[in-house]
């Protein structure tokens, strides 16, 4: 199955719910945000009886529903999660929707919501929307847990958790009043399988970078000569990672990239091939334009896979250099956060 993800851009303000916001695909569904022209369907699913059986929310009008649409809104604009209208792949049909709220950024961990109108119901296509919505908040939000809350008697919903990885952690017996009555909820999660962190510099990550550098290099710098790769290696064998603000993707001990600032200017960011094109890139630069207040970078302009994804990245080319630092004939990019 083929899935792709539009990465979300994010503001200097370091809201990373506020601009751009992320479509999720595969071949089956398009998994996109949520928008006033979806009212109609939003009202037509929160007002079905059989959704709305084990759902918290409902309402008796379109103009009710409306209710509904701000809250989506107010996830992104607050940052504390987003909610994607799950569709075919046209965008012609509106099947239900999937997203993840109270986000806590100090903890890691969200929850997780969803319904399809029941025209839909048994067509696996919430079985193939959930997975997407879940890597989207491992990957992109650097969540460790993904929390679920199921009215006991919601056996479908359930099945469904248990299928796609969560486990059921628990029931709160009688805690909740749903139409005159006391309901129980059973608490499922999902977790990471293992968290990616940023993490400063450390002494013991000099090799691992050393060696991350070049096979960055060896897989994105195909215009460098030979001599002038191995003059440049010379140097970062004796570069003074503590000179810069150096910090490190880190996964179970294991250097993924890494990001050297120098008071507000990118000096270098690489990854290692094998984590090319899952958006560790991204946030490495996203922890470098809000945590460290960088908006500048030189680019080789031959690499162009970089001065694309700075592009991408909100970055506008202000100046040209025929020449790199060290004088060789690798024009240079200056590239500056608009």
């Amino acid at each position: 199955m083929d899935q792709s993800f539009s990465p979300l851009m994010v503001e200097k303000s370091g809201n990373p719910m506020k601009t751009t916001f992320p479509t999720l695909k595969t071949d089956e569904l398009l998994l996109r945000q949520i928008t006033d022209e979806d009212l109609e369907s939003l009202y037509l699913g929160l007002s079905h009886p059989e959704v709305i059986r084990y759902y918290g929310i409902s309402f008796r009008s379109k103009e009710a529903t409306k209710e509904q649409l701000a809250f989506y809104r107010d996830l992104e604009e607050n940052g504390t999660g987003l909610f994607w209208a799950i569709c075919s792949p046209d965008n012609q049909a509106f099947l239900g929707t999937a997203g993840l709220y109270g986000w806590s950024k100090e903890h890691h961990k969200a929850e997780i919501g969803f319904w399809l109108l029941p025209e839909y119901w048994g067509k696996g296509f919430i079985k193939t929307s959930l997975p997407l919505v879940c890597r989207y908040g491992f990957e992109q939000l650097n969540l460790h847990r993904i929390e679920a809350f199921v009215e006991s008697e919601n056996q479908n919903s359930k099945k469904v958790l248990e299928k796609l990885g969560f486990n059921q952690e628990g029931t709160m017996k009688d805690c909740e009043v749903k139409n005159g009555k006391f309901i129980s909820l059973e608490i499922y999660a999902k977790l990471a399988k293992s968290r990616v962190d940023i993490l400063p510099f450390q002494e013991a990550f000099r090799p691992q970078l050393i060696s991350l550098w070049e096979a960055s290099v060896l897989a994105t710098h195909h215009f460098l000569k030979p001599d002038d790769f191995l003059a440049i290696k010379k140097m970062v064998d004796k570069i003074d990672f503590n000179s810069l603000s150096v910090f490190c993707l880190v996964k179970n001990e294991k250097v993924l990239g890494f990001l050297g600032v120098d008071g507000k200017k990118i000096e270098m960011l690489f990854l290692s091939p094998e984590v090319f094109g899952k958006g560790l890139g991204k946030r490495l630069l996203d922890f470098a334009t809000h945590e460290l207040q960088a908006d500048e970078v030189d680019v080789n302009e031959q690499n162009t896979q970089a001065v694309a994804f700075y592009k991408k990245m909100g970055f506008e080319i202000i100046n040209k250099t025929d020449k790199d630092g060290q004088g060789k004939n690798y024009p240079l990019l200056n590239m500056k956060l608009r």
